[in-house]
């Protein structure tokens, strides 16, 4: 009589490609929600003076609001069993690193636009969110940078055919300094389009930057936001209107400002068809809008202030405005397909 065990080998199925079942990816939303969740339940995180204010109170930096992350964690809730039970364990972040992780990357976006945004969405971002928390150099994502820009795109279209809203910052005490204007709004004539994924675009950068494009790291968004400039009287600068910058073949980069002597490279690129895409100077100056990075400096400073320590008087107002703009902004790249480079003339 056959044993039971040889019986047992006997009936079992060869592990074949036809019936081993593959895992099941592990959506980063569900990566995301447990470390979310501790974090949003761990004690009180530190409430500083914000910088500058006339009648000092505690405030919770905008980088630690706990908004964003609570949308998160209720879309998480509501995936399928089988990816939150699959989820392996993720190691354990401080609560101020994770909540400023989200509120980097999802930079500008209100808990209403996030929560209206697709589980593709959701889990797309989520990887870029998980990136940031593990200091990991971001992916050159569509999915991801997709989402983003629809959000900032969102926030743009109430804008277009309004009054601009001007407000002077500094006024000269002579005519050896331009006055610093900051503008709310669209330039005149502006457009609200989407990329085709056929139209050839340039992008001016340095030399550095170009090697990177050309290595497959994508278009960075940029620190800086849209500026105009009457040279000698004034100079404007767009609050809002941040993202990736370009041009077309052909015009020169010393008219869209970004001179040769200081970005002596181009790359000549397609994007991917069905981005937001907005013309601010017909022909000229073209933007994909994202969240703007924050300079490492600049957000080192506000870190320090959001924990609790002492910011010098000098970069006060900085950090004040840094928070009043939700905080520090994220490191994105824009996934592009690279037609010529060469050498800015």
């Amino acid at each position: 009589m056959r044993s039971a065990l040889a019986l047992l080998l006997a009936l079992a199925v060869p592990a074949t490609a036809a019936n081993v079942r593959a895992p099941v990816p592990v959506a980063p939303l569900a990566r995301l929600a447990p470390v979310l969740t501790a974090a949003l339940a761990a004690p009180t995180l530190a409430r500083p003076t914000l910088p500058g204010a006339q009648a000092p109170a505690p405030v919770l930096p905008a980088s630690l609001s706990p908004a964003l992350a609570q949308v998160l964690v209720a879309r998480a809730a509501a995936l399928p069993a089988v990816a939150v039970a699959a989820a392996p364990a993720q190691a354990a972040e401080a609560p101020a690193k994770a909540l400023e992780a989200v509120n980097a990357v999802l930079k500008g976006v209100t808990p209403e636009s996030l929560g209206a945004m697709s589980d593709d969405q959701l889990n797309a971002v989520g990887g870029l969110i998980l990136d940031a928390m593990q200091g990991v150099k971001p992916r050159a994502d569509a999915a991801a940078v997709a989402a983003l820009s629809e959000a900032a795109a969102g926030r743009l279209k109430p804008l277009v055919g309004r009054p601009q809203l001007e407000r002077s910052v500094y006024k000269p005490a002579n005519d050896r300094h331009e006055e610093e204007i900051e503008v709310r709004g669209l330039p005149p004539g502006a457009r609200l389009g989407r990329t085709d994924g056929s139209e050839v675009f340039r992008h001016y950068t340095t030399a550095e930057g170009r090697d990177s494009v050309l290595a497959g790291g994508g278009l960075w968004n940029g620190f800086v936001s849209y500026i105009q400039r009457s040279s000698g009287l004034w100079r404007k600068t767009f609050r809002g209107l941040d993202g990736v910058f370009l041009t077309k073949p052909g015009v020169s980069g010393d008219v869209v400002g970004v001179p040769a002597r200081e970005f002596p490279r181009y790359v000549d690129v397609r994007l991917p068809a069905g981005l937001p895409l907005v013309e601010l100077e017909a022909g000229r100056i073209f933007l994909v809008p994202l969240p703007a990075r924050t300079r490492g400096w600049i957000a080192d400073l506000y870190r320090r202030w959001a924990s609790g320590g002492e910011v010098s008087p000098t970069y006060a107002k900085a950090v004040a405005e840094l928070d009043a703009e939700g905080g520090p902004g994220p490191e994105l790249a824009l996934p592009v397909t690279v037609v010529a480079s060469g050498d800015a003339k």
